[in-house]
């Protein structure tokens, strides 16, 4: 990914930030969206070179201000109407990686801009993955293992819940109150 350009939405997530930083790791100028200044300034120390609000901002609009045709990569865990604008956002033959609905539904983006922008996108269900392709899966940990015994990478646990208060964290993450990872304890 040297050289590339990718937009991570929810950059300040438990998934988000691990993503920002193999971006930066990797090389790749980062883009990341995020609902608060908090959630910015987070997705910023971890190395995106341009946090966007999107309640405050169309990212589309500023990925056209930054790059000449949009970016290489886009990494999605949002679904919904999220998944659709970002192919606006995606240039011709890049890619994007749907794994997560959180909005609350997938995204159903058109087949026609997909055709005529040569454009990939993939699917990622980790759970399902791990059932199907175990090994594929967890070929990747040794080199994040490194990581993070290197301190390159920074996993954040947010918030740690007793599983007694599941609800409390379910409400936590569903009203978008999370940075990073939230840990229920048995």
């Amino acid at each position: 990914m040297e050289g590339e350009s990718v937009l991570i939405h929810a950059a300040a997530g438990g998934v988000g930030s691990a993503a920002v930083q193999l971006a930066r790791e990797a090389g790749a100028e980062g883009f990341g969206t995020a609902s608060t200044a908090e959630k910015l300034e987070r997705a910023a120390s971890l190395g995106c070179n341009h946090p966007i609000n999107y309640e405050e901002e169309d990212f589309v609009a500023v990925l056209e201000e930054h790059t000449d045709y949009g970016v290489d990569l886009v990494l999605d865990g949002v679904g919904g109407e999220t998944t659709e604008r970002s192919l606006d956002a995606l240039r011709h033959f890049g890619r994007m990686v749907v794994y997560g609905a959180a909005s609350g539904r997938p995204g159903r983006p058109g087949t026609d801009d997909i055709l005529f922008g040569n454009q990939r996108i993939i699917g990622y269900h980790l759970g399902r993955a791990l059932g199907l392709k175990p090994m594929k899966v967890m070929g990747a940990v040794p080199e994040l293992s490194a990581m993070l015994a290197e301190g390159t990478l920074d996993v954040h646990v947010d918030r740690a819940f007793d599983l007694a208060n599941v609800d409390d964290a379910h409400a936590y993450v569903e009203n978008r109150e999370s940075m990073g990872k939230v840990v229920i304890v048995p």
